[in-house]
């Protein structure tokens, strides 16, 4: 079965500026019942979460996640009711991302995509004859998540700092290191239904997974910060080949009376080994 891919694509062009009410945000718009999403309106497909930094669009981060989870058919009907509110234009760059939330490949044959948007190196270099090039990945990214209606406009009901640092400088002796924390600064308290860390093979037809980190789950969080705690995985493999990390994480808010379940993805660059087998570092 093909596994959905992971690349966070650019906003697709000609797509409406969405009212996008946040804490504070810099796009106002006025918070009336049209923004607010109610179960019905959930279960009828109105309304759709969203969780999108600042430079993103929420409404096509909306679209990519359910596809990205595989629910096409949620997303097509909340396009079908979006429909008369936003242009045809903006109609069908959203269904662009629901039939392909990836950007496309990298590489040959595999699924693999490499980072961008929020995605960068730490921008630490090392040389020592052997290892060199980025050997430090870092995600540092704030997100508001909420709701987004039929009628286009997009409600922040909280914020929340994700963070996930990845290394590969002792790859010789100690293989990748991981760490990282979460922390939600606005609005209320919020439990994990997943937060999971997977290495990933980058081998045709489609990536295989290699390692689950175990210290990525997260579990029930009560709203304070909360740390990945630091830990190694001595992977050792091939010369030439290449690998990534995706971090997926998945949750609900306490006291939402929608209930519903908020989601992204991130991955990391990619990274190969090289020179010897102890050896690997960031493709950039």
């Amino acid at each position: 079965m093909k596994r959905f891919s992971k690349r966070m694509v650019a906003t697709s062009a000609g797509v409406m500026a969405i009212a996008f009410v946040a804490f504070g945000g810099s796009t106002s718009a006025s918070a009336d019942e049209s923004a607010v999403c109610t179960p019905d309106m959930f279960k009828d497909a109105e309304c759709i979460t969203f969780v999108a930094s600042e430079s993103e669009d929420p409404l096509t981060e909306g679209i990519r996640a359910l596809a990205l989870n595989g629910d096409d058919e949620r997303a097509g009907e909340f396009l079908e009711n979006l429909s008369g509110s936003v242009s045809t234009e903006t109609t069908q760059s959203l269904q662009e991302v629901l039939d392909a939330p990836d950007s496309g490949t990298a590489g040959a044959a595999a699924e693999k995509m490499s980072s961008d948007g929020v995605m960068r190196p730490l921008g630490t270099k090392y040389s020592d004859g052997q290892l060199s090039g980025d050997v430090n990945w870092e995600l540092y990214v704030d997100v508001a998540y909420g709701y987004c209606t039929s009628v286009s406009n997009c409600t922040a009901i909280g914020r929340t700092n994700f963070n996930l640092w990845q290394e590969l400088f002792y790859y010789s002796t100690d293989g990748v290191s991981l760490a990282g924390s979460v922390y939600t600064y606005q609005g209320s308290a919020v439990s994990f239904q997943e937060s999971k860390c997977t290495t990933y093979y980058e081998i045709a037809p489609f990536d295989q997974p290699l390692y689950d980190w175990a210290n990525c789950s997260l579990g029930s969080y009560p709203g304070t910060a909360k740390q990945i705690n630091f830990a190694n995985f001595q992977q050792g493999s091939a010369v030439g080949t290449q690998y990534h990390l995706e971090w997926r994480v998945a949750f609900t808010v306490q006291g939402d009376p929608v209930g519903a379940q908020f989601s992204r993805l991130w991955n990391s660059y990619s990274y190969k080994i090289f020179a010897s087998p102890t050896h690997a570092r960031y493709q950039s």
